[in-house]
């Protein structure tokens, strides 16, 4: 798995890794993938992205998510780091809910040189 931060189109801007490894089977359109992604910010800049193995369906709505746990994020009253995966993209976008159910993506601002984002995701592949 790699991570990147910056544009939608996964522009990576100072992105430094300690780790970075990533694991997924794909059962017909079905994607599993579990990542662990270790590593700091190093004056980055941007959304924080992680590529996909396969582009998602093309039709209809979110295509998929799932679930991360965080380590050394540097926002104050998170709640959830989760991940986002829109249709006909081979990009999820980390996203966090903090108070009042709100939710944002998560910037590679927010990060630390001792980040840690683990966790596993799922979703439909255009094929």
């Amino acid at each position: 798995a790699n991570i990147n931060f910056g544009s939608s189109t996964g522009s990576s801007t100072g992105a430094t890794y300690s780790e970075s490894t990533g694991n997924y089977v794909k059962i017909g359109k079905y994607v599993f993938m579990a990542f662990d992604i270790r590593g700091g910010r190093n004056n980055m800049s941007g959304d924080v992205y992680i590529t996909l193995p396969f582009t998602s369906m093309t039709n209809g709505g979110t295509a998929g998510g799932g679930a991360c746990n965080a380590w050394a994020i540097g926002t104050s009253n998170h709640y959830g780091i989760h991940v986002q995966i829109d249709n006909n993209t081979g990009l999820g976008y980390f996203t966090y809910q903090w108070s009042n159910n709100n939710t944002s993506t998560l910037n590679g601002s927010m990060l630390y040189s001792n980040t840690q984002l683990r966790g596993q995701l799922s979703y439909i592949a255009a094929s």
